[in-house]
């Protein structure tokens, strides 16, 4: 990535962050859409379980999703004044917090993971975060990066005062790939040799 680029796309996005960004999904009484639209007044959580993502055009979550990819992006590489500004915007605590409740039901509602989510859907809207923490905070040299992933060891490993972790997080992806690439479906293998006339 060429540096230059990343800080002038970084610089616009963050100059409007409240008009072009969408950092939360949650359109609970929202300005950005109509309030006769379906989707007015649902979290991302109530997204993701309508699958909204699937949507042709205009998907809310596609464009919280691009939203933090984009963020993500500008902060690749070697571009250390890109990471401490958005390690400032979403500090490593926020984007943990992102990552490992994405799926959990609200604490008036229950306990434990929404019965209704497919992991596919948690993962298509878990991996931009995962990328800001990658390029934002752990790949960063910055002193302070380092201090804020020292201070929060205890969510990204597991330990005795938290039930989830970030490595928990992790292993049950991989642990649901061996169901979810077995739903897949797989395209015929195409035929190798020249057909004859």
């Amino acid at each position: 990535p060429i540096q230059r680029n990343q800080d002038t796309v970084l610089a616009l996005l963050l100059n409007d962050e409240e008009e072009v960004l969408d950092l939360t999904g949650s359109y609970v009484d929202s300005t950005h859409i109509a309030s006769t639209d379906e989707r007015y007044g649902k979290t991302r959580l109530e997204l993701m379980v309508m699958r909204e993502h699937e949507r042709q055009f205009g998907s809310l979550l596609k464009y919280h999703v691009v939203s933090l990819d984009l963020l993500a992006s500008c902060s690749e590489g070697k571009n250390p004044n890109a990471k401490a500004r958005l390690a400032t915007r979403l500090p490593i605590q926020r984007v943990l917090e992102n990552i490992i409740t994405l799926d959990k039901l609200p604490a008036d509602q229950g306990k434990g993971r929404h019965p209704q989510l497919d992991a596919d859907t948690v993962h298509f809207v878990q991996r931009p975060w995962m990328k800001v923490l990658l390029t934002v905070h752990l790949s960063s040299l910055d002193q302070e990066a380092i201090r804020g992933c020292q201070n929060h060891h205890h969510i990204i490993w597991p330990s005795e005062d938290h039930d989830e972790c970030l490595m928990h997080k992790i292993r049950d992806a991989v642990a649901s790939l061996t169901q979810r690439l077995s739903n897949a479906s797989v395209p015929p293998a195409a035929s190798s040799a020249p057909g004859k006339d």
